[in-house]
């Protein structure tokens, strides 16, 4: 069982296990993020489904976007859950973990709540069975 991540707005092109994916640009009320998710996802029949992610936070942003992660159902996990990406910057890999047959799809979520700003992800099941 293989799991998959989609990106809400953002094609997604799922290959060999790996996931590529194009940018996402989020507004606030009083602050502007210009934000990337990439990342890809791994499992095994019987196994936990994996992301790897970054955020990156484009240089045209207006600050740094302070996260905290969450999911829905809240059946996945991420190490570490909360964060900060400077402007500019990179985050460092942030692990998601959904345990094995949980209910698909997983939408998941970095979110800035002061600034009113996130960046979301999904884990689809690739075979109609669990993630």
């Amino acid at each position: 069982m293989a799991g998959r991540l989609v990106r809400r707005g953002v094609p997604a092109l799922l290959l060999s296990g790996a996931l590529s994916l194009g940018f996402v640009k989020c507004h606030a009320w009083s602050s502007h993020f210009d934000l990337n998710l990439d990342g890809n996802c791994s499992s095994s029949t019987g196994e936990p489904t994996v992301c790897k992610e970054r955020i990156t936070n484009n240089s045209d942003s207006s600050g740094t976007f302070a996260w905290k992660f969450s999911s829905d159902p809240s059946v996945a996990t991420a190490v570490p859950d909360t964060g900060e990406v400077q402007r500019g910057k990179q985050s460092e890999e942030i692990v998601v973990t959904a345990l094995p047959d949980s209910p698909c799809p997983i939408a998941f979520t970095f979110s800035d709540e002061h600034d009113q700003a996130s960046v979301s992800g999904q884990i689809q099941s690739t075979n109609g069975l669990g993630c």
